[in-house]
């Protein structure tokens, strides 16, 4: 189906002086915007690359951002002409011609973006809670929580450095949907070479920690958070600073970057790293209730 907007997206420019203005950016309309870019490989003026969907920033009233901006310009460049290079979409309704071929070139090259599967190990350290049914119809909610159930970092020594250099990241993670109290697991793992750490053993276990409440910028799933992470942490028993990066990607194939500054539970031993990887769901749908 055609989507559509009700106000222009992106920029105004002074023909005479170049200058730049705000248009309209409903928040509705630049999301339909992301949407369908998200659905144009990058030949063809979108943004779908190798690697999947750009990630975009939460959308804000009134303001398009600098990438949605470079994007509205390259994928009118692309197409120029027909279409005119002036940095905003305008409504089908009111003469847009470019919102038309955005819509075209997305249903030809409609493709979905697999999120990461596998079977991941659990350790000991490892407490996932008793789970009553699974739920086949997720419901959709923007008030989450999540705590980390246990961990497991081992270092790797480097020739001439004394402490741990490099290091494996082995997380897990439930996330909790507090509107329709349902659940997703993850395990968090590290890409290869992607962990730099310091440690004064090569082993830390970080034990389950409380819960981390979030929101997100749209409507998801529990379920709706596999995919690219990064974990970067510094601990020592009770005391650690913790930010995971989490990426949101909904249903209909927007995706967001989401920053929690995380609380975790006890860790035995010292140490500290920076890990980009995975967040693989197990199993692969919400699970109900898991919030005491």
């Amino acid at each position: 189906m055609a989507q559509s907007i009700t106000a222009s997206v992106g920029v105004m420019v002074d023909p005479n002086t170049g200058a730049e203005t705000q248009a309209f950016n409903v928040v509705a309309d630049q999301l339909v915007v992301m949407r369908l870019l998200n659905r144009i490989p990058e030949a063809q003026g979108g943004t779908l690359g190798v690697n999947g969907p750009v990630v975009w920033s939460s959308p804000q009233p009134g303001v398009c951002d600098p990438s949605m901006r470079d994007a509205i310009f390259s994928f009118q460049q692309t197409h120029s002409p027909p279409l005119f290079v002036d940095g905003h979409i305008d409504p089908a309704s009111s003469g847009g011609v470019a919102i038309g071929v955005m819509n075209d070139l997305a249903e030809a090259n409609d493709v979905s973006t697999p999120l990461p599967t596998g079977s991941i190990g659990t350790a000991s350290v490892i407490e996932i809670p008793e789970m009553t049914i699974s739920k086949d119809e997720e419901l959709d909610g923007d008030s989450f929580e999540i705590r980390m159930l246990g961990s497991l970092a081992l270092g790797v020594p480097i020739a001439g450095i004394k402490f741990p250099a490099l290091s494996s990241e082995f997380l897990f993670f439930q996330i909790w949907d507090a509107t329709n109290d349902l659940s997703g697991f993850y395990a968090f793992t590290t890409l290869p070479a992607g962990s730099i750490g310091v440690g004064l053993l090569p082993l830390s276990v970080t034990l389950a920690g409380p819960w981390n409440a979030f929101t997100t910028p749209r409507l998801a799933k529990a379920t709706n958070f596999a995919g690219k992470a990064a974990f970067a942490t510094f601990g020592v028993a009770t005391f650690s600073v913790n930010r995971l990066s989490l990426t949101l990607k909904t249903d209909d194939g927007l995706l967001f970057s989401i920053d929690i500054d995380l609380q975790t539970g006890f860790t035995v031993g010292v140490g500290g790293s920076i890990a980009a990887g995975n967040m693989v769901l197990f199993p692969e749908k919400a699970l109900a209730g898991g919030h005491p």
